[in-house]
């Protein structure tokens, strides 16, 4: 809901556009203990995602006087996530180490949305727009807790994280 009020097909709608949307997900989670000090997480996620939208609000007002004016104007958007990641977390528990934490995970996504707008006497403007990512990341964390009195702790973290990510 919105604070609109004029429920017109045309540039003067206040209300929102009429929209259709329909997601679908699904996520596996396993985790494997394999001791106090050793645990070990396997993460697989799926989203899907489609829209529609009809956009009431970009339509002219009648009698239409220009050869652009817009008569209709439709969106399909439509957008996909795969991840699969693997986490380990070991305690060790040594002089500059507790834990040792390890993350691999890998990312596949599209998404393309397509628009069509008609016009009054001009050709229709057809609108595809795709985006695509695969990404791969790699990260090591450490801590370490240190305490030099009751009073007194100061917690270390270090490690590295590489990722590399292909865009089109």
């Amino acid at each position: 809901k919105n604070m609109g009020t004029l429920d017109v097909p045309n540039i003067d709608r206040t209300t929102p556009n009429p929209q259709n949307d329909k997601s679908q997900s699904a996520l596996l989670k396993l985790v494997y203990q394999v001791n106090d000090k050793q645990k070990h997480t396997f993460n697989f996620e799926h989203i899907d995602k489609t829209s529609d939208f009809d956009l009431l609000s970009s339509r002219a007002k009648l009698p239409m006087t220009s050869a652009s004016s817009v008569k209709g104007e439709t969106v399909h958007k439509t957008s996909q996530r795969d991840r699969v990641s693997i986490i380990s977390r070991y305690a060790l528990k040594n002089d500059w180490i507790d834990h040792v934490q390890s993350n691999i995970s890998f990312q596949n996504s599209h998404a393309q949305d397509n628009g069509i707008t008609q016009r009054n006497t001009l050709a229709d403007r057809v609108r595809n727009v795709s985006y695509a990512e695969k990404a791969w990341q790699f990260n090591v964390q450490a801590d370490k807790l240190f305490k030099s009195s009751d009073k007194f702790a100061q917690r270390l973290s270090y490690g590295i994280d590489y990722s590399q990510i292909d865009v089109s």
